[in-house]
């Protein structure tokens, strides 16, 4: 799967927007989801759904895939049930794959 890159922004108190720039998503894919796993008191979950918006489409950060049909698989597949899949962190904003060079800032 190529690499793909989200625009992160910050909104901060005040309303002040702060750019961290083009971001590679897979490489910070794990971290971010033990920080929104404890951010949010969400420990006791075992899977938190990262991904992102492009062509108003959801998508994984860790495979080409819907949510929904992340989802099924991970029922289908493991003994999980669909109470215990509840949440999703989507980015939004520009995405790119590693064919073009993410923009500079």
């Amino acid at each position: 799967m190529p690499d793909h890159y989200c625009q992160v922004n910050v909104l901060l108190e005040g309303g002040h927007i702060v750019s961290l720039g083009d971001i590679s998503v897979s490489s910070i894919m794990k971290e971010i989801a033990a920080r929104v796993k404890t951010r949010a008191n969400l420990d006791e979950l075992k899977f938190v759904f990262l991904g992102y918006s492009r062509n108003q489409e959801i998508v994984l950060l860790s495979e080409e895939t819907s949510l929904a049909e992340a989802k099924a698989a991970i029922i289908r597949d493991t003994v999980t049930t669909s109470a215990e899949i509840q949440y999703g962190v989507i980015f939004h904003g520009h995405i790119s794959d590693d064919s073009e060079a993410p923009p500079a800032g």
